[in-house]
């Protein structure tokens, strides 16, 4: 688990990154990572993950299980797993929305471990939610970018570049128009756009040829003198 990281911040290192914040997902969760990021001197957030077994009648709940009882607020967290342990911070923090299907307001507690991250569970939740919206681009990318079987990088790429340019005409449309834009109608919208100019540059003005337009046949007449 600790390969992919290790090698992350390797090259951010050697290209002179400096790394603010590391924002990972649950699955690095793990003693190891959180002893790695600490000795490269890199602050994290992480979901904690609830495992182990569950409490039973007569039997208290420990660990984070205990600790999901407590209301709103930081602690200290000490994270063991066969033998060995990290020590970190845990951030304990509320979400409020609504079932879609439903329409009930529902309440769900979120645990978070921290090292050097400063902060109410608020801010550090909202922090968080920041991550969601690399992937949500790359989900929106991988629906609108053109597939193809080609191993020419060149055309992949050029795949890509259109891909992004419908995904941004997707967020420009849906903050001027409202809620109703989809990718679909942003790329259509493009297209249009595209033929439209395309169309208007190709037109000559009046009276005016174009400067690569072809010029038709010159020929010569004679003109015989009868007198």
């Amino acid at each position: 688990m600790t390969e992919i990281p290790t090698r992350l911040l390797d090259r951010l290192a050697a290209a002179g990154v400096t790394i603010r914040v590391a924002l990972l997902d649950e699955a690095f969760f793990t003693i190891a990572v959180m002893r790695l990021l600490p000795s490269r001197d890199v602050p994290f957030v992480i979901p904690a993950v609830v495992r182990g077994r569950k409490p039973r009648p007569g039997v208290p709940a420990v660990g984070l299980r205990a600790l999901r009882r407590c209301g709103a607020g930081r602690s200290g967290y000490t994270h063991e797993d066969r033998g060995t342990s990290v020590r970190s911070g845990l951030v304990i923090a509320h979400k409020s929305d609504r079932h879609r299907k439903t329409g009930r307001r529902r309440s769900k507690k979120l645990m978070y471990a921290t090292w050097r991250v400063t902060g109410a569970p608020v801010p550090i939740r909202d922090l968080y939610r920041t991550r969601f919206g690399i992937e949500s681009r790359y989900r929106q990318l991988g629906q609108v970018r053109p597939r193809t079987s080609t191993t020419n990088g060149v055309v992949r790429l050029l795949w890509v570049a259109v891909g992004l340019i419908l995904r941004n005409a997707r967020v420009r449309f849906r903050t001027e128009r409202g809620p109703g834009w989809t990718l679909a109608t942003a790329g259509l919208i493009v297209l249009a756009e595209s033929f439209a100019s395309s169309a208007s540059t190709r037109q000559p003005r009046s009276g005016v040829p174009e400067a690569n337009s072809p010029r038709p046949p010159t020929r010569n007449y004679w003109i015989q003198d009868v007198t």
